[in-house]
């Protein structure tokens, strides 16, 4: 039987799995076959997935860019000939962009990688976080408060979690109106961060998705206003590598509230 599966599933049928008796000598190296199975199963599926979603992605800049070049071929003014300039160095922006976060995506959703956890001052690393995050937000207001003051460590890893952190921040930033505030409440078991912005929210409809790669919400929430949907998809990763949750939900100030926690 074990044979039998790891040839069915060297010829591309990857549900296949090994079943053999519970008392059966081959019981443990079965369980592993398994095991690498789904670790093998899993990545191709991950792959397809963002294979398709970055080849709908990639399309709408490269047609836009064919019509400029187009457009541009055609135009005998030199103001016109420069506004589609303007506009074609925008889409390869935009393509430079994209690029770098599927390269970052891809990155964190591989299997996890070997993290040092370490127990840090956790307002000295959430100052710098807010500092970094508003270098962005000239014209949006950003205020952060922390409550709980108990315990002033936590255990994590600084660099993915800020970057966690800043992706939420970073969304804030693009669909707030005028006002984005961060909340941190430490327990003694628990490390909380609220991130709430003043914008049109997202419908509870949609909530259980906005974490998947690419995900589209309506037209308040699209990509017009910047974005690939991919850092929120990175910020689940990173909060379940600290065996947390992060979850969303209406804010006080009217928009939406993103919410992670991990143990202390």
């Amino acid at each position: 039987r074990l044979e039998k599966s790891t040839n069915a599933f060297g010829q591309g049928n990857f549900s296949t799995r090994a079943v053999v008796a519970k008392r059966s000598s081959l019981g443990k190296l079965a369980g592993t076959f398994n095991a690498m199975a789904d670790r093998i199963q899993n990545l191709i599926l991950s792959h397809k997935e963002l294979t398709n979603a970055a080849s709908h992605e990639l399309r709408t800049p490269i047609a836009r860019l064919r019509f400029g070049m187009e457009m541009m071929n055609t135009a005998t003014d030199t103001k016109e000939r420069a506004r589609y300039v303007e506009s074609m160095n925008a889409d390869i922006d935009e393509l430079d962009n994209l690029v770098a976060e599927i390269l970052t995506y891809a990155r964190f959703d591989r299997d996890r990688p070997r993290m040092t956890f370490k127990r840090q001052h956790v307002f000295t690393w959430l100052e710098e976080v807010v500092n970094q995050a508003k270098r962005n937000m000239e014209t949006i207001s950003l205020s952060y408060n922390i409550e709980g003051i108990k315990e002033k460590y936590a255990k994590y890893e600084p660099k993915l979690m800020a970057r966690a952190v800043g992706n939420l921040l970073q969304n804030a930033r693009r669909y707030a109106n005028s006002k984005v505030e961060i909340t941190v409440i430490v327990d003694t078991d628990k490390f909380t961060v609220y991130v709430d912005d003043d914008g049109p929210g997202i419908p509870e409809k949609d909530r259980q998705n906005v974490f998947d790669a690419f995900k589209r919400l309506d037209a308040s929430r699209d990509r017009d206003t910047g974005g690939f949907g991919l850092g929120l998809a990175i910020v689940y990763r990173i909060v379940q590598w600290h065996n947390g949750n992060v979850s969303v939900t209406d804010s006080p100030l009217g928009g939406a509230r993103f919410i992670i926690s991990w143990p202390i």
